[in-house]
């Protein structure tokens, strides 16, 4: 079973290669506008996600609200779902910026491959992909 992964981006053509990047690496991708989206479809029921990807500056509801929101959530399996902000924000790198705000990690913008298939293999695994197979989808 593909590992499901949330990406939650406001921006379009980001968005879209955060997608491809995740389809690449052999994931079940998922896309939410925005943090509001990002709720509703977590609230739905409908998919249970193993990695959020989360935008941090997005209209509506942010991701530091999305992830507010999600932290807080009474269901557990949604509560404890690892959420990776990505942002382009230099600072947001340093634990001690994400952690207390909710946050499992921190991607940096524009988003790499390379960096991608790290968090993907810390919070996923594999993802029914075999370590060489994500290797090679990272140019590594």
């Amino acid at each position: 079973m593909k590992a499901k992964v949330l990406v939650v981006e406001d921006d379009d053509l980001t968005r879209f290669l955060m997608g491809e990047m995740c389809r690449m690496l052999g994931l079940d991708c998922e896309i939410a506008a925005d943090g509001q989206h990002c709720l509703d479809m977590l609230e739905s029921g409908a998919v249970d996600f193993d990695l959020i990807l989360m935008d941090i500056q997005m209209p509506r509801v942010s991701g530091l609200e999305a992830t507010k929101a999600i932290r807080s959530n009474p269901k557990a399996l949604i509560r404890t779902t690892p959420i990776v902000a990505v942002t382009a924000e230099s600072h947001w790198h340093e634990p001690k910026h994400y952690e207390p705000l909710g946050f499992d990690s921190a991607l940096p913008k524009p988003v790499e491959l390379a960096g991608l298939t790290s968090i993907v293999r810390q919070y996923v695994g594999d993802s029914g992909q075999s370590a060489p197979q994500l290797q090679a989808a990272a140019g590594s």
